[in-house]
């Protein structure tokens, strides 16, 4: 098993080069980002709003790339209180492509969690669910 540290950025690789486990730290303009296919669980918490997204979130596409070809019954728990358009961007297509875990028969469960009073990013739950044609469950904290 090989370990990468890499700008704040933990992973675990098995042998067959699958990632099994990336772990990002938050920072004050990036989310802490938990994803373990082990366990079947994606976490993406905080805040996000760099300038260019696309770096940032390079290994997490790899790893959502990587684990929907061989997906289990799986968990996304999105708890963000704010992003930008090129994080939306970014979100969308994660969520895209996770659909193909459910054409594979395997449960996805999405839980969008947002604060009573944030309708902006309550109603992005929305957005997203509707454009990736995924069901997400709308949690109130």
């Amino acid at each position: 098993m090989a370990h990468n540290h890499l700008f704040g950025v933990d992973s675990i690789f098995n042998s067959k080069s699958m990632m099994k486990k990336l772990t990002i730290k938050k920072t004050l303009n990036s989310p802490e980002i938990l994803m373990d296919a082990d366990k079947g669980i994606i976490e993406i918490k905080g805040v996000s709003f760099l300038e260019d997204s696309v770096p940032f979130y390079i290994p997490v596409l790899h790893w959502v790339d990587e684990y929907t070809t061989n997906p289990k019954v799986t968990t996304v728990n999105v708890e963000l209180t704010y992003f930008n358009s090129a994080t939306a961007k970014i979100l969308l297509t994660i969520f895209k492509s996770l659909k193909l875990i459910r054409k594979k028969d395997f449960k996805l469960t999405i839980n969008w969690r947002y604060a009573e009073d944030d309708e902006d990013i309550r109603n992005s739950g929305f957005d997203f669910a509707k454009l990736a044609d995924l069901e997400f469950n709308m949690i109130e904290k």
